[in-house]
């Protein structure tokens, strides 16, 4: 361990964390305005989950959002300084977008930008490696009539390497700091 890492380094994702820090350098450590934005995060999560769900139809959007609202986990878990708010809203933007690129194929930055948000996801809690199967399924699925095998190649593997790159980053990180390349612990 380098000597100037006196409590160690941890494997745990950082963007929760960094993202609290911030808030409380900028709020002189004010637990309310985190609670604050756990809330908002978890307002854009059920605006995010009915604009994903009306991809399918408007009544699959409206339930879908509805039934996130009355989930008492999720309203507990926005009252406090957890990261799963930010967690959540990172997911179902991302999933949003990635529609969105299955339907506009040709605004390639729907693709780019759920990358970047699913790995910002992977970034908050580990267990957003989950995600990446499911979401590789669905662009596959919904990609493969309309783009041919080389574009649906070449899209795939651009949405790959973003989020390869981040977890590639992250695991760099550790290794050079701890000499194991673990993406997080426990």
């Amino acid at each position: 361990m380098p000597p100037n890492m006196p409590y160690g380094p941890t494997f745990r994702p950082p963007l929760s964390p960094v993202t609290l820090a911030v808030l409380y350098l900028l709020t002189s450590a004010n637990e309310v305005y985190a609670l604050i934005l756990n809330n908002i995060y978890l307002s854009l999560t059920v605006l995010f989950t009915y604009l994903t769900g009306r991809f399918i139809s408007q009544r699959v959007g409206f339930l879908a959002s509805f039934l996130l609202m009355m989930d008492i986990i999720l309203i507990s878990e926005a009252n406090s300084t957890h990261s799963d708010s930010l967690f959540l809203v990172l997911v179902s933007s991302a999933h949003y977008f990635l529609f969105r690129f299955t339907i506009a194929p040709e605004k390639i930055g729907n693709l780019v930008f759920s990358a970047i948000l699913i790995s910002l996801a992977i970034l908050t809690r580990n267990i957003g490696l989950y995600f990446i199967p499911a979401m590789l399924v669905v662009l596959v699925w919904r990609c493969w009539s309309w783009q041919g095998l080389s574009k649906l190649v070449v899209t795939t593997t651009l949405f790959c390497l973003i989020i390869g790159g981040t977890i590639g980053g992250w695991k760099w990180r550790n290794h050079e700091i701890t000499g194991s390349s673990a993406f997080a612990s426990g």
